[in-house]
């Protein structure tokens, strides 16, 4: 349980503030896990578990059977259970981590709310579906210029003679994005991710992974021809930047270079695979 401004633990403490950076919080702010917390109410030493989808108790409002007294669950103690701080509470998971999966709800939300679906993102878990969330952005990016194409090509005469070769140039598109895609991904994070440990560990290269993965849903503005892959570039950046820092629990700055230096990186992965294997890129 952390100081979501600063990464304060916030155990043991007199008020529901950070003594380190001045923010407020309330414990609604949280996903505890039941089985590694306990509260306590603030005028006795009555305890209670957590029992809603939040781990929270589920009745918010209450008199305490011990001590007569009416509380309010922000009003309540935390007892953690484990010595580790980062093991009483988890995250509620964004869309497309849950029981079924939103990948347009995932889309939306990490192109206009960034901040707001990297803070519902699980360090841990899911890693299949934040892989998978990045090749279908691939994937609809790399295929929509196509397909738009021949839809152009088909309402010219001379244009369905063209479609036989079209046909077999969709199929290695297809094949390939997700090649490329997770090669790039991959050095991505690896390189972003190693700027973060010069800081200090916080979580682990999964969570970078994350952050890579679902920041690059602007990418899918590739589907507008010309201007639309640049725009979608830069705005990843920036939504990979801001799921570092959420991820990652680091300061805006350190973010923002761990995002270049997955820029450089796959700037260096795409020039040798450009010299390597060009079939994959032309």
């Amino acid at each position: 349980m952390r100081c979501k401004s600063c990464g304060y633990a916030l155990l043991n403490l007199p008020e529901k503030r950070c003594p380190e950076c001045g923010q407020a919080f309330a414990l609604t702010d949280f996903w505890f896990v039941r089985e590694a917390v306990h509260f306590q109410c603030p005028h006795c030493t009555k305890r209670f578990r957590g029992n809603d989808e939040q781990g929270l108790p589920a009745v918010r409002e209450f008199d305490c059977p011990g001590c007569g007294q009416h509380v309010h669950v922000n009003d309540l103690h935390v007892i953690p259970l484990v010595d580790d701080p980062d093991a009483i509470t988890t995250r509620p998971g964004c869309p497309w981590e849950r029981a079924e999966p939103d990948f347009f709800r995932t889309l939306g939300r990490a192109m206009v709310a960034p901040g707001r679906l990297f803070r519902e993102v699980r360090f841990t878990g899911h890693r299949a579906r934040a892989w998978s969330f990045a090749l279908l952005v691939a994937w609809a990016a790399a295929l929509g210029p196509f397909v738009l194409w021949c839809v152009l090509l088909a309402q010219q005469r001379s244009g369905w003679s063209l479609m036989a070769p079209m046909a077999g140039r969709l199929i290695f598109v297809i094949v390939r994005t997700p090649v490329v895609a997770t090669i790039v991904l991959w050095c991505f994070a690896a390189a972003a991710h190693g700027l973060v440990m010069l800081t200090g560990r916080r979580h682990g290269y999964w969570a970078t992974v994350k952050a890579v993965s679902y920041g690059s849903a602007p990418m899918v503005l590739g589907i507008i021809p010309y201007a639309g892959a640049a725009v979608g570039a830069v705005w990843s950046l920036v939504a990979i930047t801001v799921g570092l820092r959420y991820m990652q629990e680091r300061s805006t700055g350190v973010a923002v270079c761990a995002a270049l230096a997955g820029v450089l990186a796959s700037l260096v992965v795409g020039a040798g695979l450009l010299i390597l294997a060009p079939g994959l890129l032309l």
